[in-house]
């Protein structure tokens, strides 16, 4: 059986990544499909191929949505027909929405994966951005959690609580200072001190961002799949400012990891 290959670069406007398109003829006895049969299938196969575009290949927030689109599309095409129970076909926009769908669940699972402070953090900007909540609607968050308000205001200093309110700290809280600590960082502190350097133009940036790194230790990973997330809740509210921070974040991660492996001395943040 033959195969075609489509290669095209897309402009420097559009996508950040380059695109192939591999076409190959669809059996002649390829089975129908029932709705219910291609959404399992797609959620089966699909985190499989999420997982390797992020983790190996590496494709930028930006991109995913559309890199996505081709493993996706290979399950439903895989079918001569899928169609709903009354046997109407089911169209390309509902199958490309279910791929979306299972991309929303997989950053989901995603989250789960970090530390309690994170949760708490990515869920409480989520409700509240950085201004100020109620200080009892923080602690029942941070008990589900299993953390404490307290505890991210004392000894993370993620937050400030007082007055009955409380607010997370925004990017401009990350700058370096002598004051500064590295060690046991948070994922969700780890992801702001990296991007608060990156968003630098003094061209150290990604050196800073390495110490991080190092100093975090097998915790650093969790930083780019939360650069991630917050790429895609940001992205969703159209804050083009802080979806293009994180998206940059994930972008320079290569380049971290690398300077990372270059033993250096740390220095204060």
């Amino acid at each position: 059986m033959s195969t075609s290959e489509l290669f095209f670069e897309v402009p420097s406007n559009a996508l950040a990544s380059s695109v192939v398109l591999v076409c190959r003829p669809r059996p002649e006895n390829a089975p129908i499909a029932t709705r219910r049969q291609f959404l399992d299938a797609l959620e089966a196969e699909l985190p499989k191929a999420l997982e390797q575009l992020t983790r190996e290949g590496h494709i930028a927030p930006v991109d995913l949505a559309q890199a996505a689109i081709g493993p996706g599309m290979q399950v439903y095409s895989r079918y001569r027909r899928v169609e709903t129970i009354g046997g109407e076909p089911v169209p390309v926009r509902e199958a490309l929405a279910a791929i979306n769908r299972v991309i929303a669940e997989y950053d989901e699972r995603a989250q789960g994966d970090l530390d309690s402070s994170t949760r708490f953090c990515l869920d409480w900007l989520k409700q509240n951005g950085y201004r100020e909540g109620r200080y009892g609607e923080a602690e029942t968050l941070a008990q589900a959690k299993n953390v404490s308000v307290e505890e991210l205001r004392d000894a993370s200093g993620l937050l400030t609580a007082a007055a009955g309110a409380v607010k997370l700290l925004p990017l401009e809280h990350y700058a370096p200072s002598p004051q500064g600590r590295l060690g046991q960082l948070t994922a969700w502190e780890g992801t702001f001190r990296m991007a608060y350097h990156l968003s630098r133009e003094d061209g150290h940036g990604t050196e800073d961002a390495a110490d991080i790194y190092r100093a975090m230790g097998s915790n650093a990973e969790s930083v780019e799949r939360l650069a991630r997330i917050l790429y895609n809740h940001y992205d969703r509210k159209g804050d083009s400012r802080n979806s293009v921070l994180f998206n940059n974040l994930v972008t320079e991660w290569p380049g971290i990891q690398a300077k990372a492996q270059t033993p250096a001395e740390l220095r204060l943040l």
